[in-house]
């Protein structure tokens, strides 16, 4: 077989021709995982594909074709490696490049920017919980991309698919609460992953902020918030008089409450709940206020 481009190798054997005539010079060490040594493999790439280029994004370029090692040079184009091919790694002179740096630059080598085995991987991230009046935001990451993608909500509802997309996000309404194990099957190529991730849905929570109908001197001041539906609720509670800050305390109880004793009359009471979902500043949101007769 004979080759046709460029033209100063027409008409040459194709498997006499050198990768270094061809311009195809770059290599560089990828430390093996392999072996408990640590040593490093000489990976010389054979093809470039032009562009600006990240990581990411030179990975499904190289696994879209099949190729084995990835990289990026000087300007950032795409670097793709099977390592099969012959090439000069077997001669004396070249194959101590990933032991002895100016090997690299005498057998006629640049050095790759970053060099990396091709895989394709997926992952759900956790999610937060979700309300179950609002659609859930579900999203996966991939390490290839477009991928054909096929989610289980784990709700018994149907299937969705995506076929050879980009878009690693979808939404999924659930109609009870509770705890739901999401699994997405992703395919690219050959290959197929699947990741899996629970997601809680809650009903929003309901606050009743129950105040004492009057406050005597020199006697405990009893507040109590009750919480319907929340989970993991932590109150900072707040005690104002005039204005001021007179007395603040913490209860991360589901029934929650503190006691506070005032010589004078405060004249409001507020409390700032937080929880995972939600931040809510009562005396202003709900509008949950004590306000106290004095005796």
């Amino acid at each position: 077989m004979l080759c046709v481009q460029p033209p100063d190798l027409r008409h040459q054997p194709l498997l006499n021709v050198s990768l270094l005539t061809c311009g195809l010079n770059y290599a560089a060490c990828l430390e093996d995982s392999d072996h408990s040594g640590g040593g490093s493999e000489l990976v010389i790439f054979s093809s470039s594909t032009p562009g600006n280029f990240s990581r990411e994004e030179c990975n499904s370029v190289c696994y879209g074709a099949s190729q084995r090692y990835g990289g990026l040079g000087a300007r950032r184009e795409c670097l793709c490696s099977t390592n099969y091919e012959p090439n000069r790694i077997s001669e004396a002179q070249c194959s101590a490049a990933c032991t002895k740096p100016h090997v690299m630059k005498e057998c006629g080598w640049t050095l790759a920017h970053d060099v990396f085995a091709v895989d394709f991987a997926a992952s759900l991230p956790p999610f937060p919980p979700i309300s179950v009046h609002s659609s859930a935001h579900l999203s996966i990451l991939s390490s290839v991309t477009p991928v054909t993608l096929s989610w289980d909500f784990g709700d018994l509802s149907p299937r969705v698919n995506a076929t050879e997309t980009v878009d690693m996000t979808t939404r999924h309404k659930y109609a009870v609460p509770g705890h739901y194990p999401v699994s997405v099957t992703a395919w690219a190529g050959p290959k197929e992953v699947c990741a899996r991730r629970e997601v809680r849905v809650t009903l929003p929570p309901r606050l009743e902020l129950h105040c004492p109908p009057l406050t005597i001197a020199n006697q405990s001041l009893a507040v109590r918030l009750v919480s319907w539906g929340a989970e993991s609720v932590a109150v900072d509670w707040r005690i104002t008089k005039d204005g001021q800050e007179a007395a603040r305390g913490q209860n991360t109880d589901t029934h929650t409450h503190t006691t506070h004793t005032l010589s004078r009359p405060p004249s409001v009471s507020a409390c700032e709940v937080n929880s995972i979902s939600y931040s809510v500043l009562c005396s202003v949101s709900l509008q949950l206020w004590c306000v106290h007769q004095w005796l």
